[in-house]
């Protein structure tokens, strides 16, 4: 059962690509008034918390849109008829080299359901074997760097603005607040 406060009298898709369409949407808005909504509708997305020794695996990595370098957990989109957990183990062993033996779902989140749809499911992975990290990730991406630092430590980049990029933001609050409840 529909039981918007919206109505969505015509629906057309803009502009789409393998990973997002951009969807205008003529609506009767709560209120009443005709109008228009945009939203952006990306594929799901993985995000991946490589954990050993109170200590979580970053990749320092360089986004286009921003035109800058930061700091993010393991990330990958999953393509229709992709599990998300099989995309998370292939994220990690591409972007990092590093296989986990043990794998628990920590839960979902949408990125910004305002504008956009985009469900991200966030894995822990432990029991890691860590390989010689190679720079540059997958053909699309530039990680020049790999850390694996301390609780304290991302928690002080947090506080200090040093992580930046809501994704990660987000699943190191899903971790933290899971080891806590341990």
């Amino acid at each position: 059962m529909n039981n918007s406060p919206w109505q969505t009298t015509k629906s057309d898709i803009v502009y789409a690509n393998k990973w997002m369409k951009f969807v205008k949407n003529e609506v009767i808005h709560p209120n009443g008034a005709k109008g228009e909504y945009t939203y952006l509708d990306a594929i799901p997305g993985v995000v991946i918390l490589a954990q050993e020794e109170n200590s979580i695996y970053l990749i320092r990595e360089f986004k286009y849109p921003i035109n800058k370098w930061i700091w993010n957990l393991f990330t990958g989109g999953v393509n229709k008829g992709q599990e998300p957990l099989d995309v998370a183990k292939n994220e990690l062993k591409e972007e990092g080299n590093i296989i986990a033996n043990k794998w628990v779902e920590l839960g979902h989140f949408y990125t910004a359901p305002g504008i956009e749809v985009t469900d991200n499911y966030v894995f822990l992975a432990t029991g890691l074997v860590v390989g010689e990290f190679h720079k540059g990730g997958q053909g699309d991406e530039a990680i020049d760097q790999i850390q694996k630092i301390k609780y304290e430590e991302i928690n002080l980049m947090i506080k200090n603005g040093e992580i930046e990029n809501g994704l990660s933001l987000a699943a190191l609050m899903m971790f933290f607040n899971y080891i806590k409840s341990d």
